[in-house]
């Protein structure tokens, strides 16, 4: 139903097959999903 809520929770994966995509801003840009926002890098 639209605009109800669940109690299951979300679980996610790492991410770490399509990191190197995700945050490559030439990738993103050539996909059209450049953002406006910028990437940080959170890693040591």
């Amino acid at each position: 139903m639209a605009g109800s809520q669940s109690d299951e929770p979300l679980i996610t994966d790492s991410g770490h097959k399509y990191q190197a995509k995700l945050f490559n801003p030439e990738w993103l840009k050539r996909k059209g999903l450049e953002s406006e926002l910028p990437v940080v890098s959170v890693s040591g």
